[in-house]
Order: C-alpha cells, then structure tokens, then sequence
C-alpha cells in the first residue's frame, strides 16, 4: 500500500513542479508580451473554461472509484459496464457543452457582461468557442485518468497528462514570443490536446479488459454515474464560484489591472494547495480500497495521517511564503504590479482551511458519497462570490479573501462531521492524535528537554 501512495504522490509531485515553471514563467511572459490589460483579459475569458480543465466534471472520478471496486472484487465485466456507461456519459456531456456554450458565445452580450473592451470582439469569440472543443477532449482525458487509477497504474496516468500539459505549455510559450495572440494560443492548445487523446489511446490497449463501445453499457449505471456526477459538478462549480468567479467579480468592480493582481497573488499562495493535492491523491486509491472492503481501522489511520500532515504543511509553507512574500512578487513581477500585505497575508490564511476540508473531503469522494459536500460548498462559494461584489467598494480586493474564508471555515466544519461518521471517528481521539503525534510538536520537546 505504502509503495502505491509513493509512487502516486512522486507522479503528483513532478506535476506540482510542471505547475510551477508554468506559472512562474506565465504570469511575467504574459505581462512582457501581452501587457497588463491585455493580459487581465485573456485570465477573464478563459478563467471559468480553465478551472473546468484542471477540476474536471467529477465523471473520472465518479467511474474510477466503481471500475475500481469491481476490480478489486475481480467483476471485471462490471467493471467494463462501468466504463462503456461512464464514456456515454462523457460524450452526452461534451456534446451539451458545445450546445450550450457556443450560442451563448455567438448570440448573447457575454463580452458586455465581462467587461472585454482590449481585444478584438471576433478574435474573443473565436478563442472561447475553440475553448468549448478543447474542454470537451479535457474531458475524455479525465475518464480515461479513472480507468488508469482502477487498475492501479494511477501514477502512469498522472504522468502522462502531466507531459500532456507541459507539451501545451511549450506551445504556448512558443506562439506567444512569435507574436501570436488569443486565437493563435487557442489553437495550439486544442491541437495539443488532441494529440494527447491518441497518445492515451493507443496506450490504453495495455489493458486488456477495456473496449470502447455502448454494447455493455446499462441503463441503470448511466443514471447512477449521471447522478454521482452531477452532484460531483458541485466541486468544480464551487471552485469556479470561489476562484474564477471573484476573478470576474473583482474584473467587474475593479478592472483588468486588478484581476492580474488577485491572480497573481492567487498563484503564489496556490503553490500550497497544489502541494498539498499530492497528499489527496496519494490517498484517494487506498481510501476506496479499504472503505469499500469495510477495513475502516486502516481507513482511520489513514485519514488522521493525512491530516496531520497536511496541516503540518499549510502552516509551515504559509508562514514561510508570508516571510517573503514581498520580496518574491516583486522579483516575480519586475516591479509592474504593487503588492498590498494585508490582502497577501488573508489569502495566505484561507489557504489552511482550505486544504484541510479538501483532504478531508477524498474519504466521501473516494466512495461516491459526496452530493451532500458538493451542494454545501458550491452554496457557500456562490453566497461567497455575492458577498465579495458587496464587499469591495469597502475593502478593495482584501473582500476577495475575506469571502473566501467564510466559504472555507464553514465547509471544513461539515466535511470532517462526515467524514468522522464514514471512518467511525471519534472527534476527541481524532483530537488526541493530531496534537500528541504531531511532529513538529516532538522535534520542539526533543529540542529544550
């Protein structure tokens, strides 16, 4: 089991690293080539497209914890049904997103809306529609992550979308420094993922039970999976409210010159809770395993190690980003962008909460009983986004991270009640754990005893 975590978590690891030569490199090129406002623009269009990508709609998630299951159980026939019911799911998906997205693009006021007056209007149109094309092959890729997962070969997975996204980051970069703008990067990005899709196919026939195909599929799964997944779509949309949507919010109140600042400073803190996401992944196979099974000692153990530890490292990282924060963002940015402390030290603070419901939450995920986490949230991130448009004639961008607290304690407090319940946890051993094993708290007695 250990040898699986390990080898899940180093695969997560050389992603974290991809993710930040990408947005170290991204937001200074942006600025050098594009400029503030054209740069603030591109974050505001392709913010809620890009958030669906890096979140997924929750049906590799949904299939890959049944796949799983039933090939531990060796049901390999179910397991196949799982997965010609969870692909019909996909492709319905894909399709409403295009039937969706693209007329609104075309025929509503949605530049209007955002506030999109620097780039061209067609050139807008045309980058989110060839957006839309690209988010929908996004998605093959995450059912294909599930099955990769199922047969626990789930670091191989996460190490080819990981190569996946860095060939797209070249890309970028390469069209950006040749002078190429929305719809040239656009493009590159599509083009890139499909090349990844093929690259997937052909190594999924390693596994010999997976055929494409609606022959065994059922009735029964694609509602049972359309279900687990509309309720998963909570989580994206949370986050879309909780991140994309105080980008749009604070581009409506403020302008594009201060969406660059809330995004550049929503990357750097973010560096802890994409770390910290190796810590849920790692864990996210073997918690299915062990509740599936009943073993809920190890599922236990599990859960308060992974806590303990990734409270250890929210805290730690954040009081050494805040030590210098300063001198990095100005180094980062050459200067172009002024940094506000205040503002820097509540989105630091917002990011420990946040990591901990989000490890937390994999005990109901890795079993697909989610709906309820997904609708809480996703309420709460809504509300939130209403409140900081409410907020920030009185405290400027300090109401982003504000709001976001608000959202975050609150959903900490109800994801662990459910999940103390699902591992058969009880809140004063829990308690009792995380302070007399804490580490940090051995090293300090070992220190001065």
């Amino acid at each position: 089991m250990y040898r699986r975590i390990l080898s899940v978590l180093g695969a997560n690891l050389f992603g974290q690293i991809i993710t930040i030569i990408i947005q170290v490199i991204s937001v200074p090129l942006f600025l050098h080539f594009w400029g503030t406002k054209l740069y603030g623009e591109w974050i505001i269009l392709t913010a809620l497209p890009s958030y669906l990508i890096v979140s997924g709609t929750g049906i590799g998630y949904v299939a890959g914890n049944t796949m799983q299951k039933n090939i531990a159980s060796n049901q390999i026939n179910n397991a196949l049904s799982a997965f010609q019911s969870a692909w019909i799911v996909t492709l319905g998906l894909s399709l409403l997103l295009l039937l969706i997205i693209i007329p609104t693009v075309l025929y509503l006021p949605l530049l209007k809306w955002l506030n999109i007056v620097y780039v061209l209007p067609h050139s807008a149109i045309l980058t989110l529609i060839i957006f839309t094309f690209y988010i929908s092959l996004s998605l093959q890729t995450e059912l294909f992550n599930g099955v990769y997962r199922a047969n626990q070969k789930f670091a191989r997975g996460i190490m080819i979308l990981n190569i996946l996204r860095l060939i797209e980051f070249i890309g970028t970069v390469s069209i950006i420094i040749a002078g190429g703008k929305f719809v040239a990067v656009s493009i590159t990005l599509l083009t890139a993922r499909i090349f990844g899709i093929i690259w997937i196919l052909r190594d999924l026939r390693n596994i010999s039970w997976i055929r494409f195909g609606v022959k065994h599929s059922t009735t029964t799964l694609i509602k049972s999976e359309l279900v687990s997944t509309l309720s998963f779509l909570g989580f994206p949309l949370g986050h879309a409210c909780m991140i994309q949507g105080m980008t749009t919010v604070i581009g409506i109140r403020l302008g594009p010159g201060a969406v660059v600042i809330f995004s550049a400073v929503r990357t750097m803190t973010g560096f802890i809770k994409q770390f910290a996401s190796s810590i849920y992944y790692s864990i996210w196979p073997e918690l299915t395993n062990t509740l599936s099974t009943g073993n809920f000692k190890i599922a236990k153990n599990i859960h308060r190690n992974a806590f303990q530890f990734t409270l250890l490292f929210a805290l730690l990282t954040s009081l050494g980003l805040y030590m210098l924060g300063a001198w990095i963002f100005n180094i980062w940015t050459n200067g172009k962008l002024k940094f506000e402390n205040t503002f820097f030290l509540l989105m630091l603070v917002s990011t420990i909460p946040n990591t901990l419901w989000m490890m937390s939450s994999y005990v109901s995920i890795s079993i697909n009983k989610h709906s309820s986490i997904a609708i809480f949230y996703s309420s709460l991130a809504f509300s939130s986004m209403i409140i900081c448009y409410i907020l920030i004639p009185h405290f400027g961008l300090a109401a982003a991270p504000m709001s976001i607290l608000f959202c975050d304690i609150n959903t900490f407090l109800f994801v662990m009640k459910k999940s103390f319940i699902i591992v058969q946890e009880k809140i004063s051993e829990f308690s009792l754990f995380i302070i007399s094993n804490n580490p940090l708290r051995k090293i300090i007695n070992k220190r001065f005893s």
